[in-house]
Order: C-alpha cells, then sequence, then structure tokens
C-alpha cells in the first residue's frame, strides 16, 4: 500500500471535461493570473483528508456529534466510518511498530479511499455526453441514488467547505476545530440521504446550444439559497448548481414531485451562472475556451 501524498479535493476525472491532453485552462485567483494546468497538479492539497490524531475523549465526543447532528437514517454509515477510525487509531497506540506503520498509512489513505469509491459512483454521470444519456441512466433506481450521493460528497469535500466548517466551529466556541471531517462526512450522508429518500427534487439539466460554455471551479457546487436563513443561523433548503461539463450544467432543487426536466439557456444566462460561479470559487477557476471568462 502506497502512501497517497497529493489528495484532490475536486476530482481530476470531472475536471478531465474542460481538459485538452490533461491540460485545463485555469484562473489562479490569488495570482490574478490565467494558464494552463496539468490535472495531476490542481485543486490538491498534501495529505489534505488525513485523519487527525483523536483520543478516546475525543471520540465520545465525536459520538456525540454524530448523535446529535445526524439522522437516523445516515447514522448507521457515520458509525461505521468513525468505527474505522477508531479501531486504526487503537492499531497504532497498542502494537509493535510494523503494526504501527500500517495505521499511519491507513491514517493518510482512508478517507482520500473512500471519496475514491464515492467518485465510482459518479463516473457514468460525468462521463454523459448528453441530457438525453442522463436521463436513461436515471431511469435506474440505484444509478439515481447513486448519482444523488456523489454529488453530495463533491458539494462537502472541497477545501472552500473544509474553511466553511472551520470557521463555523470557531465561530461556535464549542467543538474542536480537529473535527471538521467528521462534519463535512455527516453532511455528505445527510444530503445525500435527503436528496434521495427523504425528499421531492427537481433535476433541471441545462444545455447549452451556442458557443457559450459553461465554467467550473475548485468549489464546483454551491448552493444559490446559501443566504436564506433562520433564525438560527441553518440555511432553510437548497438549490444546487453543478456544471457537469462546458455545454451541461446541473441545478437541484426543492419540489412538489421528483422530476427531471431539460432546459436550453442563452448566452445571458450562462454568463449569469459562470459568473455565480467564478464568485464562488476559492482558488481557481477551470474553463475550456478563452472566451468564456472575458466578461467575468
Amino acid at each position: 500500500m502506497q502512501k497517497k501524498k497529493k489528495q484532490h479535493y475536486v476530482w481530476k476525472e470531472y475536471l478531465k471535461n474542460w481538459s485538452i491532453n490533461n491540460y485545463i485552462n485555469t484562473i489562479l485567483l490569488r495570482k490574478n493570473l490565467e494558464t494552463k494546468v496539468n490535472l495531476v497538479n490542481t485543486s490538491l492539497e498534501n495529505y489534505f483528508y488525513t485523519v487527525p490524531n483523536y483520543s478516546d475523549q475525543d471520540f465520545l465526543e465525536i459520538l456525540q456529534i454524530v448523535d446529535d447532528h445526524a439522522s437516523e437514517y445516515s447514522r448507521p454509515q457515520i458509525i461505521q466510518i468513525i468505527s474505522a477510525i477508531y479501531k486504526n487509531s487503537n492499531l497504532s497506540k497498542h502494537f509493535e511498530s510494523t503494526v504501527q506503520d500500517f495505521a499511519e498509512l491507513e491514517r493518510i489513505n482512508m478517507i482520500e479511499d473512500f471519496f475514491t469509491n464515492i467518485e465510482e459512483l459518479g463516473k457514468k454521470l460525468i462521463r454523459s455526453n448528453s441530457v438525453q444519456q442522463i436521463i436513461e441512466l436515471l431511469k435506474n433506481d440505484a444509478e439515481y441514488s447513486d448519482a444523488l450521493f456523489f454529488i453530495s460528497f463533491q458539494y462537502v469535500r472541497t477545501k472552500k467547505m473544509k474553511e466553511n466548517v472551520l470557521k463555523g466551529i470557531r465561530e461556535s466556541n464549542f467543538y474542536k476545530e480537529k473535527y471538521w471531517l467528521i462534519f463535512q462526512i455527516i453532511y455528505g450522508f445527510e444530503i445525500g440521504i435527503g436528496l434521495s429518500i427523504r425528499k421531492k427534487i427537481k433535476l433541471n439539466f441545462l444545455v447549452s446550444k451556442s458557443d457559450y460554455n459553461f465554467i467550473t471551479s475548485d468549489n464546483p457546487i454551491f448552493n444559490f439559497l446559501e443566504n436564506d436563513k433562520n433564525e438560527d443561523g441553518a440555511v432553510k433548503d437548497m438549490e444546487l448548481y453543478y456544471p457537469l461539463n462546458p455545454k451541461i450544467a446541473l441545478i437541484i432543487s426543492s419540489s412538489d414531485k421528483n422530476e427531471i426536466e431539460e432546459t436550453i439557456i442563452n448566452e445571458i444566462d450562462i454568463e449569469n451562472l459562470n459568473r455565480k460561479v467564478y464568485n464562488n470559487a476559492l482558488e481557481n477557476i477551470y474553463f475550456f475556451e478563452s472566451t468564456d471568462v472575458v466578461n467575468l
């Protein structure tokens, strides 16, 4: 087993839809620089998903977090992951060096491996070239559920989401910062189960049939309604936006029934959506042609 040092928080296979020969047009926002970047070297951080060292007391607090924030639907899956982390933690504390070395490797790789497995759920969706192909795929209940779980975890796994979670932890002054990864896992399962089982939703596939392309970023999925909060500061609802490739984007919203639509949109609407992508990015904008970002 190899140590996975470079850990991507945006899936390379997804970004490949905007690339040519594994290079992708990129705006480095912090440098205000337009360049080409190899897919291997973007939207990643060394040891990004490495599990922090948790004490026995930490695990008790983590179980309480799960109890407080996870629903009965997602709790069993989350506890299974927490149990694996706990068992690995005990290996590193109580056995000889060879076992400790294995445990350290697992601590570095296990959540990265978890997200790799989640990515498998979205391969067919990401590789689809037309809305008709996607609709045929989603007629299968298992594929429909897999696609929504994939989207949910792509939404929560990014560096920007990590920063948002850490900000919330600091403002609450209640939880330890090293629990950020636990919260991301909880949010991923909660959103995935909410979309696939508990809520009626509309999937609206937006299509560009013009020369204008959808762009994406290092924060590829975001909530249009993130600023609509209740008195406790919690977001009331979700309307997720996710560009799938330069010609197809997806909006997921609450509805009275489960439905799938296709909408051909004009250049002005595409430009407005691209501007929202730009404003919700953290460090990188990805695009297919330079004309796609001229007016941003």
